[in-house]
């Protein structure tokens, strides 16, 4: 089910790549307001 989000996903088409075991290598901190996720950060990646 990754990539099939309609605005939740971070990338469009998300998939995982042979012998990788991360979709992706950050995040955003987020609340909701509502229902709409709202950053509260910019794109962090360790």
């Amino acid at each position: 089910m990754l990539g099939w989000g309609t605005d939740s996903a971070a990338y469009p088409r998300l998939s995982l790549a042979p012998g990788q075991h991360f979709a992706s290598k950050g995040a955003y901190i987020v609340h909701l307001d509502g229902d709409k996720p709202v950053a509260d950060s910019d794109w962090i990646a360790p």
